[in-house]
């Protein structure tokens, strides 16, 4: 006498029973909770009674799983195979073809659905993110304009001012501010620190933020010129923000490393800094992230003398910013490239990139790259042989920084003023410029001897018998000085 086969159990009692199996409960504790009378739940998972949706519903939901469950099981059970109906006919598959069918079914449904999540997931994501992003710039744009002790006492103690997107709105306005206002922009980055230190949710996560802000504060205590405590601060990061695969959620680790490779090419320490923006570059997905890399990526080799590399790197970050449409790289790029220029000792085209550039820095109205465009520009008229077009705009360069606390860039522009100025015969000036620029020296962090050379520099100065190219030899040790301070402790 044949086997009898019973029917194959309906899906949604296919789903109920896998739900009830994973949540722990039995058979009669889910027919308890749920008023159901004895072997009812038995019943309805075999089919032997009719499980309507509405009831398997309400199931569920007593088993303690949220909304949308049961469909998402539901889609799993019908990627389970299929009992094989052995047909004698040629339309009928082969066993070894039916196996080979649910072979590839299945594959392909946990594929898809594994695509389907990922991909879902990552759209909610970046919707919360944009969420919080937009949150976090309505916030600062009350917080701008408010005192400074006010700022202090709301990220202090306001919830809505110590979420991670106003902490990462914080570090990219110092990153902006920096070129503008360097003490203003350390304010800035201290109160990113603050709100990051005090943001809700685990202590991992916490920790990660943190190590995040650190590096922007790193990144403002390298453009105040303290370059030793720029390299502290930096470490502290490097301890808490340590770059892995899957990233770091919202947060944009090719700034972190941006910033690591600068400080690592102010130390001279040029293959790690390499190293660090080749990592940045395989994370980074977007032109406007590749662009500011490469322009990194083009000044570490310019300080290694590697001319015809940095200029290769500069193309290719033009071609990034290009895509990006992003006129602030575009800026960077040109600018850069007059340098090299005026490095080539090619004087006649780099002072045909200024008009350019000018425009752009004024329409951006930031103060430091106006500043700095002076500064190229005295360049430009030095090499030229324009010497008191030069000595004019290096005396306001020296000035600016001095007023901005730039302590490095304003002793750098002193010396070279006072060079420019000695080769004109005036010592006199040089002699003012000895006593007003002594508190900037006075200020640096540097050895003793270099600072003993400044002294006796400055001193001779003020006796009217310094010599051109004595300053000429201390702006050189000066810039060495700069870029190995970063590694000192």
């Amino acid at each position: 006498m044949p086997t009898q086969t019973l029917p194959p159990p309906p899906p949604l009692g296919v789903a109920l029973r896998h739900l009830r199996e994973e949540a722990g409960w039995t058979q009669t504790a889910l027919e308890a909770a749920a008023g159901l009378g004895p072997t009812a739940v038995t019943k309805l998972e075999r089919g032997v009674h009719h499980l309507g949706r509405a009831e398997a519903e309400r199931l569920v939901r007593i088993l303690g799983y949220p909304e949308g469950t049961l469909d998402r099981t539901f889609a799993v059970v019908e990627q389970l195979p299929r009992r094989e109906v052995v047909e004698d006919s040629p339309d009928a598959l082969t066993p070894s073809e039916y196996q080979a069918v649910e072979m590839a079914a299945g594959g392909l449904g946990r594929k898809t659905i594994a695509a389907a999540r990922a991909e879902f997931g990552a759209t909610l994501r970046a919707r919360r993110w944009y969420a919080d992003r937009k949150a976090a710039g309505k916030v600062w744009k009350r917080f701008h304009r408010l005192a400074e002790e006010v700022r202090k006492t709301l990220v202090a103690g306001d919830p809505d001012h110590q979420t991670w997107a106003f902490a990462e709105r914080l570090c990219f306005e110092s990153i902006r501010e920096a070129s503008h206002d360097a003490d203003q922009a350390r304010k800035l980055a201290d109160l990113a620190l603050a709100a990051a230190e005090r943001s809700p949710g685990a202590e991992s996560w916490r920790n990660v933020l943190v190590g995040f802000a650190l590096a922007f504060a790193a990144n403002i205590w390298r453009v105040l010129g303290d370059f030793q405590q720029a390299n502290r601060t930096m470490g502290r990061s490097e301890e808490l923000f340590r770059v892995k695969a899957g990233g770091f959620g919202p947060l944009d680790a090719t700034w972190v490393l941006h910033i690591r490779a600068v400080l690592w090419s102010y130390q001279r320490r040029y293959e790690n800094a390499l190293s660090v923006l080749a990592e940045a570059l395989a994370i980074a997905g977007r032109p406007d992230q590749r662009a500011r890399l490469l322009i990194n990526r083009a000044d570490v080799l310019k300080r290694k003398e590697d001319y015809a590399g940095a200029v290769q790197a500069l193309r290719e970050a033009g071609a990034e910013a290009e895509k990006a449409g992003d006129e602030r790289n575009r800026w960077a790029i040109a600018f850069n490239e007059a340098t090299y220029l005026c490095d080539f000792g090619n004087f006649i085209e780099a002072e045909g990139r200024l008009p350019p550039l000018r425009k752009i820095a004024f329409r951006s109205g930031k103060d430091l790259d106006l500043l700095r465009l002076k500064w190229l520009g005295a360049r430009v008229d030095s090499g030229l042989g324009r010497r008191a077009e030069a000595a004019a705009s290096l005396a306001e360069v020296w000035d600016a920084f001095a007023g901005r606390k730039l302590w490095f860039e304003a002793a750098l522009a002193a010396l070279e003023l006072a060079s420019i100025e000695l080769e004109r015969g005036r010592t006199r000036e040089v002699k003012l410029l000895a006593l007003s620029s002594s508190p900037v020296f006075a200020a640096q962090k540097f050895p003793d001897e270099l600072l003993a050379s400044f002294a006796l520099f400055w001193e001779a100065a003020q006796r009217e018998v310094a010599s051109s190219e004595t300053a000429r030899q201390l702006l050189q040790a000066l810039r060495r000085a700069g870029r190995e301070a970063g590694g000192s402790t």
